[in-house]
């Protein structure tokens, strides 16, 4: 038991820095996506449930899982693809999924007003 305790401090002191900032940018997509259904004129309750099974669990989740994932992956357990799932896998997935919040928080700033500069 010691030792499961001993991983899961490791684990939650390794990924609390990358869950907190993806938590706070879906609370700013969702913030940002709320004002600009009010704007629109299309709020409603159900799609923010929505919003949490489509956004919130899969990133969450999913990173937890990549996470875990590049913890036990060994030579011994996954054989030749334990090399595929590295640290830089977990930093390159964490990039996807901040890469894929930002993008739908810009969406919702324009379609609110707020121009963003553009970048080609």
């Amino acid at each position: 038991m010691t030792e499961v305790y001993a991983f899961m401090t490791a684990f939650w002191v390794t990924a609390k820095p990358f869950i907190t900032t993806i938590g706070v940018l879906v609370l700013a997509d969702l913030i940002t996506g709320v004002g600009a259904a009010i704007k629109t004129g299309t709020f409603n309750w159900v799609r923010i449930g929505e919003f949490y099974k489509t956004n919130v669990v899969p990133f969450v989740l999913g990173y937890l899982a990549i996470v875990l994932v590049a913890q036990f992956a060994t030579p011994d357990l996954l054989g030749d693809f334990a090399y595929f799932v590295d640290p830089g896998f977990v930093i390159l997935s964490w990039f996807a999924i901040v890469a894929c919040i930002a993008g739908s928080i810009v969406s919702n700033l324009r379609e609110i007003g707020i121009d963003l500069p553009a970048t080609s």
